[in-house]
Parts: structure tokens; sequence; C-alpha cells
């Protein structure tokens, strides 16, 4: 039947094929990468064990598993927080930090909160870049005169000989 067929319609034919053959890889691309996003969630298990599908009594997956979700949960809840932070930051609102106090000693694990504001973020960006700034120019001004020294060394050294001879 292609004999039949103008070059107009094989055309079409042979577009719908392409798109239709594009549109079936973009999916086995989709799940390509599902299998692989599956593959690190459970390659991120520590002892290996993997769910096998059966769930206990009350449809809980075993301990292991479980506390996997809630971790992931906990991520997810961090980084919605953290993103939160971010637009209230760009609006240029104070926000709240929530510091973990790393002192081992104190068992409490108490938090300190610091507000904090993109103008004090701006401050102290400013501050970290000009004491940068500084040591980097003198460690080369150092150079300049270790290299100046050096220059009148030699100098002075062979100048000395030609002008008393």
């Amino acid at each position: 039947d292609d004999r039949k067929l103008t070059p107009q319609e094989r055309e079409e034919i042979e577009r719908e094929k392409d798109i239709r053959e594009r549109d079936e890889f973009a999916k086995r691309l989709v799940a390509k990468d599902k299998r692989r996003q599956r593959s690190k969630l459970d390659d991120d298990n520590d002892d290996g064990s993997y769910y096998s599908g059966s769930d206990d009594d009350e449809g809980n997956r075993g301990g292991k598993q479980s506390s996997k979700e809630d971790e992931a949960k906990k991520r997810m809840e961090r980084l919605q927080k953290k993103e939160e932070r971010d637009r209230r930051l760009a609006r240029g609102e104070a926000v709240i930090l929530d510091d973990d106090n790393d002192d081992s000693n104190d068992n409490n694990n108490e938090k300190k909160k610091k507000s904090i504001s993109i103008h004090d973020m701006r401050e102290e960006s400013r501050r970290a870049y000009l004491q940068k700034r500084t040591k980097r120019e003198l460690e080369l001004l150092e150079r300049e005169l270790a290299d100046e020294e050096e220059l009148i060394a030699q100098v002075g050294g062979g100048g000395e000989s030609s002008l008393t001879a």
C-alpha cells in the first residue's frame, strides 16, 4: 500500500512513527531512572536486607524499612524547612536558625536559636571576604619584599666588587 501513498502521506506516517518511538523511548528512560532510584535507596540499607513485600498485621513494613521511611520523611521536612527559610530570606525577612549544641558535655542537647536576615548574611560574607583579601594581599606584599631584598642582595654584592676594582 506504500506505493499508493503520496510523498506527503509517507512523510506524515514517518513523522508519526518517529513521535511514537520518541515517546516510547522517553517512557523507557523514565522507567530506568525509577529503577535506578529504587536500587540506590535499596543500596542504602545497612544490612543488605530489602523489603520483601510482606507487611505485619498493622500494615507496617519491617523495622528497618519503617526507620528508613522515617529518616526519609525527616530529610524531606528538613529540606522543606530550608527551602522556606531561603524564600523568606530572599524576601528580606529575618529567620530563626536552630543550631544543635555540639558540646558533648551537655547531655540536654539544648538548641541555640539565632535570628538572621539577608542583611546580616551579606555583612558576614563581606567581612569574610575582606579578611581573605587582606591575608592574600599581605602574602603578596611579603613575596614582593622578599624578591626585592633578593635583587638588592644580588645587585649590591655584584655592584660593590665592580666599584672597588
